[in-house]
C-alpha cells in the first residue's frame, strides 16, 4: 500500500511540472503582450482596410487606427511603418516573388499552418518553440523574411517595417502609416 502512495505521489509532482511548463510557455508572450498595451494603449488592434476591388492599379494610404483589416489579393502589395502591434494572415505561393518582410524591434510571432514554411531571420535575442509549428522570437532587433502557403506572422514593437506581396488579411494597430497598391489582377 505505501509502495502505490509513492507512485501516486509522484505522478502528481510529475504532472504539476508539465503543467507549469506547459503555462509558461504561454506566459511569456501574454506578459509582453500586456507589458506592451500598458505602455502604448492605442494597441487595441484596431484594424485597418484598404478601398473597393477596382478594376485598374489602385494606391490606398492610411493609418493603422483606421479600424479596418486590410485584404491583399493577388499581386497587391502592402508597405506599413510604425509603432505598435501588427498581426498577418495569408500566404505567398500563389504570388510571383511573393513574400512578407518585416524588420523593426520587439517580439515576432510565426505560426505555420502548412508546415512548408520558409523563413529567413536575423537579428534576435532567443528563440521558444510556443507549440507545434509556433515560435515565439524576444529580443527580436532585426529582420525576417517569410514565405509559404499559409502562415500567420505577430510583431509587436516599435521601428516596425513591414512588406508584404500575397494574399493576406493585416490588422494593424499602433501609431503608423500604410499604403496598399492593388494591381489589375487583384480580384
Amino acid at each position: 500500500m505505501k509502495n502505490s502512495e509513492k507512485i501516486i505521489k509522484k505522478d502528481r509532482k510529475k504532472n504539476k511540472g508539465k503543467a507549469a511548463m506547459r503555462f509558461l510557455k504561454f506566459l511569456i508572450p501574454a506578459v509582453i503582450l500586456v507589458t506592451g498595451l500598458a505602455i502604448s494603449p492605442s494597441l487595441a488592434f484596431a484594424q485597418t482596410d484598404g478601398a473597393d476591388d477596382a478594376g485598374s492599379s489602385v494606391i490606398i494610404n492610411g493609418d493603422w487606427n483606421d479600424r479596418h483589416p486590410v485584404k491583399l489579393k493577388g499581386e497587391g502589395t502592402l508597405k506599413a511603418e510604425g509603432n505598435g502591434a501588427v498581426r498577418l494572415k495569408g500566404r505567398t505561393d500563389k504570388t510571383e516573388g511573393g513574400a512578407v518582410n518585416v524588420s523593426g524591434n520587439g517580439v515576432l510571432v510565426i505560426n505555420d499552418f502548412e508546415g512548408d514554411l520558409d523563413l529567413t531571420i536575423s537579428g534576435y535575442g532567443g528563440k521558444v518553440e510556443l507549440k507545434k509549428d509556433v515560435w515565439l522570437y524576444y529580443g527580436f532587433g532585426g529582420s525576417a523574411e517569410i514565405k509559404g502557403s499559409g502562415f500567420a506572422v505577430n510583431i509587436m514593437g516599435n521601428n516596425l517595417e513591414i512588406f508584404a506581396k500575397g494574399r493576406a488579411i493585416v490588422f494593424l494597430a499602433g501609431e503608423g502609416s500604410y499604403e496598399v497598391e492593388r494591381g489589375a489582377d487583384s480580384k
